[in-house]
């Protein structure tokens, strides 16, 4: 009862097919004549008395199959699966064989609780309701046919004399026993005394041109309304119900559904079953896969020659910034590290992809690190001996690149500069679609997974359906807290909404458009901005990044307004205005109207792991807007993962790594 004031809400909405719900079969039936090479066909008045399932014990090569036996004639025939469709009440009148193998589904269709449901209907050669002043509606009453609905079921009906007819009763459970006991004559009639009474009219009788009734406990075919789960039911016998036999014998029907009595539990039903045996197996999945998941899935494809990688792209997975910036060095040392590996991976990316030299990483105009721990990272760079990384005082930044007015010093790195993300994601595409072993899934998005200790794959539900995978690459993105919440793992990592940034034009008497480097300033708790060099049109790309102690953070990628906040933009744009006057001018400014959402990790770091407790089957990779830098890296060590595992001999330039991103 729970459920069905859940799917009751105090006002639903009811839609009916004009002439009758026999069009529909009609029109389903016209479908499957129209299939190519006579694959669909409907054969009617064929009871089925027996089904058996039928293996070669002796042989397991040869496929098991189905054999039905119809009618009294004990006629049979054999098909590779069967999915019963009938009521619980019907499949129990039905020999299955062997009896071992279905003793459970008897007991389930045994004990499953089944209401009764009468309808009564009486068509009119005036709609008499209209002169009350009744159109559509129901009354209620105690009379025996308690309820009567008023919608005229004649669609062409427009006056009073028009005519058309109603439900004079319908009725469920035990309110409807009453009418299962007489016959169509007896229930016409009182039903009709009833409905005289209610509307305390004798010339209702008068009006009457017919009587259709319904019983549902009545029908051999049914048995039985629906399905109702009584106390304990739903936990007991739920998954019996639905359970298939040796992945051969399949069942479907609005008992196996949570949305019992109406038509949407039985389409659920036959749509979990469709979405079965449509299976398909994969040796990896990958989950959001995004601009990672791309990269990732070429490089087992062609690294690992994994044969079958199938790529699920939600929506929130091509969200794209286009541009994202590149440094190789950072405040933290392994990320510096990461940083000198990926380098020649983004060259090896371009060869890959086709593209010319320095169009995915460009770092022809280098980059300029502002912020307080300049110094540390001076001293990095010394100690990874990374050349063309020197530190700049703030007037060599005044002097030398007039870009920027920062009254503090900066470190400026040659071989880096900023990633072209929407270049790499088209390119990306375009080959992953030319590759045989990969398969793109768009527009779909994770649901579930189900995990047997022992089994060599998992089972994935998604919006489109399901499959089976030996191994599962998961890159939530901002889902990654939900999604890791399913799997018991409470991620200390933190969700936040940004604007995406402004555009401003570069002033006329700016000369500097060649030379302008990509730029970060990050001062100790303080905004932090980021920029790129002029694009096409002469304008300049301006960023907010996150600053956590700064940004309220979300619970949910639900909870995006997609609304840039006035107050983050205002900071920004007061702070171009003071720090970058000499190059942009920031009244002209382009506000996007939308925002990205971005996540961070409790230490600014990123996730390349197992997850806890499946065997090395799930491997989760965090990764976040300041992570597109790394990411033919990531792919590198996610591939490992994958066809590896941590006790397997890793290149020794991953051994400082690893350690960092468990």
């Amino acid at each position: 009862m729970v459920r069905s004031s859940l799917i009751l809400t105090l006002t639903p909405e009811y839609t009916q097919i004009d002439e009758g719900f026999d069009l529909m079969i009609q029109a389903l039936e016209q479908i499957c004549k129209r299939v190519s090479d006579n694959r669909c066909t409907i054969q009617t008045r064929v009871p089925i008395k027996e089904i058996h399932y039928v293996e070669d014990a002796a042989n397991e090569m040869i496929r098991s199959s189905v054999r039905l036996v119809i009618g009294n004639s004990g006629s049979m025939a054999n098909f590779d699966s069967v999915i019963v469709t009938t009521t619980a009440r019907a499949a129990s009148l039905i020999k299955f064989e062997p009896r071992a193998l279905f003793v459970n589904k008897y007991k389930a269709f045994r004990q499953l609780h089944y209401d009764c449901a009468t309808k009564i209907a009486h068509s009119f050669s005036r709609a008499f309701w209209y002169e009350e002043n009744i159109r559509g509606g129901s009354s209620v009453t105690d009379l025996s046919i308690r309820f009567v609905f008023y919608n005229n079921f004649n669609s062409s009906a427009n006056d009073v004399n028009d005519g058309g007819f109603i439900l004079t009763s319908y009725v469920w459970a035990t309110d409807a026993l009453l009418w299962s006991a007489l016959t169509k004559e007896e229930a016409c009639e009182k039903s009709l005394q009833d409905l005289m009474q209610l509307h305390n009219r004798a010339d209702i009788r008068s009006l009457v041109t017919s009587c259709e009734v319904k019983n549902w406990c009545t029908d051999q075919y049914a048995i039985g309304a629906y399905a109702l789960f009584t106390a304990n039911q739903e936990t007991n016998l739920d998954e019996e119900l639905g359970k298939s036999i040796k992945d051969t014998v399949h069942f479907s029907g609005e008992h196996i559904s949570y949305v019992h009595r109406w038509i949407e539990g039985a389409i659920q039903s036959s749509l979990r079953i469709v979405m079965h045996m449509q299976e398909e197996e994969f040796d990896v999945v990958i989950v959001d896969g995004g601009v990672l998941g791309m990269i990732t899935a070429l490089t087992l494809a062609k690294a690992w020659n994994v044969k079958r990688i199938a790529v699920l792209m939600s929506e929130d997975s091509e969200k794209l910034l286009d541009v994202a910036p590149f440094h190789s060095v950072d405040e933290k040392y392994y990320l510096s590290k990461a940083s000198q590996i990926v380098l020649p991976l983004w060259q090896e990316l371009e060869v890959m992809l086709n593209l010319p030299a320095g169009s995915l990483l460009n770092t022809h105009s280098g980059f300029v690190y502002m912020g307080q721990s300049s110094s540390k990272m001076a001293e990095i760079c010394r100690n990874l001996t990374i050349s063309n990384c020197s530190l700049l005082l703030s007037t060599q930044i005044s002097d030398g690149r007039p870009f920027i007015n920062i009254n503090q010093p900066a470190l400026h790195l040659v071989e880096s500069g900023f990633v072209n993300v929407t270049l790499l994601y088209s390119a990306l595409r375009r080959l992953v679609e030319k590759t045989p072993s990969i398969i793109l899934r768009d527009r779909e998005t994770f649901s579930n997974l189900k995990y047997i200790s022992g089994v060599s794959h998992v089972r994935i539900e998604t919006s489109r359906g399901s499959l089976n995978a030996t191994k599962v690459i998961f890159l939530p993105g901002v889902q990654t807290k939900e999604m890791m919440n399913k799997f018991g793992l409470n991620l200390n990592i933190n969700l936040y909404e940004l604007p995406s940034g402004i555009r401003c034009p570069m002033l006329p008497a700016s000369n500097i458009t060649s030379t302008m480097p990509t730029w970060l300033f990050a001062p100790n708790d303080n905004d932090h901005y980021a920029g790129y060099p002029p694009d096409g049109s002469g304008y300049v790309c301006i960023e907010p990044r996150i600053v956590k102690s700064k940004m309220q953070k979300l619970n949910s990628s639900y909870e995006q307004t997609n609304k840039p906040d006035p107050e983050i933009l205002k900071r920004l744009l007061t702070w171009v205005s003071q720090h970058m006057s000499v190059t942009v001018d920031s009244t002209k400014a382009i506000i996007a109207n939308n925002t990205v959402l971005d996540t961070i990790l409790f230490d600014d770091g990123f996730i390349l792991d197992y997850i806890p407790g499946f065997e090395q089957m799930l491997v989760l990779g965090t990764h976040s807007w300041s992570g597109i830098q790394y990411m033919p890296l990531f792919a590198q060590i996610l591939g490992q993962l994958v066809t590896n595992n941590k006790s397997s001999t890793w290149p020794s330039h991953y051994a400082l790594l690893l350690p960092e991103f468990s």
